[in-house]
């Protein structure tokens, strides 16, 4: 049975210190002297009361004022912490001075702050505040600790962590003086991090509390990974902390292993253009990779290089078992129809040696390839290999390339600038669509652009020409039949919407029938220059006169659904 009662807020209802007696109590309404050893309870006068009541609206408006400014004041959101307003992640400034030394120049963080708990013999759970507080001038000397004070006191626990802090620093070697030597992996407890350097600009991709830790040490560029608990944070700063001052200088690397270190100047590949990029970010795969190296003396200065595949093969043998080797599709021309292409080999992850052993055999297997007017191909052909069927398509001047990816950078390194090929069967066997494509490389004519005269192209020169009754029927085929066998590509016509047959969509299709014609209007009209710009004041300009030409017989007058052909009246 519970007999506590509850709280009542007696000052709701009464005023301390004063009643309908008027009388004064010391200690209570008025102050205890403690000289006097008698204490006397006096009746308050009218004029004692009032100078009471005073008193205590004056003290109230000045605990008023006091709860006013206890409000920070707003901080700018760079300048924030972590959460809020609260003081963990803003910068505190330097600690205070140590044995007469300062810290003009250092800045502090404070990382985190908890209540923490011991159970004493004496005293029992006796619980605590902890700061966790790193301090650093930004250039590689450091330091970090725990503060401690009692509860709720925790603006003391971080100061006891700022001068703690100062007496434990440590200095980090800092490469370019903004990333660390080497890549390195360190954990503590269950916390682990994998730190890698980065080229300068990158900036500091890593946890929220490695970020002040980094600003503290004076590192700029570096990618941090965490793993396991990222909430413990001590084990965290301490886990990064020792991974930097395990590492090693390329100085010291090199006294401890008795060699001459060299570091390559492209350790991290530059930022490419997109037009400059290959299938998939910044993998070699359809990258210019430039010309080959030369054979026997012949060099291939004007030649360019694409590496259309990588991949992983392997080969099952009697003695060393299943053995995997890197394979690299590549090509290389020089744009003008001469050009080559191999399988490059090479021990299992060396992608550079295969692209280069690609690169030295695609150089000595080179084919010449006869392009019409130095761009497309001289008729339309179908090629296979294995389950890939490939259908070319010759096109006219400014068309571009419009075919598979691969078969660009094909096209590229042959010379040609228009065609479309169309692919149908296997798209990603990339060596048997090369070597399709490659083979239908190798003659009266009639095109569209001539309205289908007929022109005679080529004429044999070694061989006899037929007479007209020496002739078969394979002979008299269409062009486009004779190399394509018979064989076309598939080309599905798009299904109708659901929509075209419904009253609603007719009648507005009919609505829309009398203005058919005017984006051609407005794309002549501009072309022409007789309008600047296709806005209402310029369509009604221009349409007032071409009425006061109709009207004063400069043109004829236009006709219309039941109007017969109109002349303007001679004067």
């Amino acid at each position: 049975m519970n007999t506590r009662q509850p709280v009542r807020p007696l000052n709701r209802f009464y005023r301390i210190g004063s009643s309908p007696m008027k009388v004064q109590f010391p200690g209570l309404n008025a102050p205890l002297n403690t000289k006097d050893p008698d204490v006397k309870v006096v009746e308050q006068t009218e004029e004692e009361i009032k100078e009471g009541q005073l008193s205590v609206r004056k003290t109230l408006e000045e605990q008023k004022d006091i709860g006013k400014r206890r409000f920070r004041e707003k901080l700018h959101p760079l300048e924030r912490g972590f959460s809020g307003t609260q003081l963990v992640g803003q910068k505190l400034g330097p600690p205070a001075p140590v044995d007469g030394v300062t810290f003009e120049d250092f800045q502090t963080y404070c990382l985190q702050v908890k209540r923490t708990s011991n159970m004493t013999g004496v005293f029992g759970r006796v619980h605590t505040m902890a700061a966790l507080v790193i301090t650093g001038n930004g250039k590689g000397l450091a330091g970090y600790a725990v503060g401690k004070a009692p509860l709720h006191r925790t603006t003391t626990a971080i100061v006891n962590g700022m001068n703690m802090a100062a007496r434990k620093l440590f200095f980090v070697d800092l490469l370019e003086g903004r990333t660390i030597y080497q890549d390195f992996y360190a954990e503590c407890r269950n916390t682990r991090v994998f730190a890698q350097r980065r080229p300068r600009g990158f900036g500091l991709t890593c946890h929220p509390r490695l970020i002040k830790i980094c600003e503290a040490i004076g590192i700029k560029d570096i990618y941090v990974k965490v793993e396991g608990s990222t909430k413990n944070y001590l084990a965290l700063t301490h886990a990064f902390v020792t991974g930097l001052l395990n590492q090693e200088t390329h100085q010291q690397l090199a006294e401890r292993k008795g060699l001459r270190i060299s570091i390559g100047k492209r350790r991290f590949r530059e930022k490419l253009h997109p037009l400059e990029r290959g299938f998939s970010g910044t993998q070699l795969v359809g990258q210019k990779l430039g010309p080959p190296a030369p054979v026997d003396g012949v060099t291939f200065e004007d030649f360019q290089t694409y590496c259309l595949q990588v991949k992983r093969t392997s080969n099952m043998t009697g003695v060393f078992g299943r053995v995997h080797t890197m394979a690299a599709l590549v090509i290389t021309g020089n744009g003008k129809g001469l050009a080559g292409y191999a399988v490059g080999k090479a021990p299992l992850h060396r992608t550079t040696t295969a692209i280069v052993n690609g690169m030295n055999m695609a150089a000595r297997k080179l084919f010449f390839v006869d392009l019409l007017e130095g761009r497309t191909i001289y008729q339309d052909f179908y090629a296979e290999c294995r389950n890939t069927r490939v259908f070319a398509q010759r096109r006219p001047r400014g068309f571009g390339l419009t075919c598979h990816p691969r078969l660009i950078k094909i096209c590229e390194a042959i010379g040609i600038k228009d065609i479309y090929v169309k692919v149908e069967g296997s798209t990603k066997n990339y060596l048997a669509l090369t070597h399709a494509f490659v083979t239908g490389l190798h003659v009266v004519e009639m095109s569209p652009s001539r309205h289908f005269l007929p022109q005679v192209v080529a004429s044999p020169i070694l061989t006899p020409l037929k007479e007209e009754d020496e002739l078969e029927d394979i002979d008299r085929l269409n062009l486009d039949d004779f190399y394509g066998e018979g064989r076309y590509p598939l080309r599905k016509p798009k299904p109708l919407p659901f929509y075209v047959n419904t009253p609603g969509h007719i009648e507005a299709e009919w609505r829309k029938h009398p203005f058919r014609n005017h984006e051609e209007v407005m794309i002549r009209l501009l072309a022409d220059g007789v309008v600047p710009r296709w806005t209402r004041d310029e369509r009604r300009k221009w349409s007032e006169q071409r009425h006061e030409q109709a009207t004063a017989g400069v043109v004829q007058m236009p006709t219309g659904i039941g109007l017969s052909d109109v002349v303007a009246k001679s004067e």
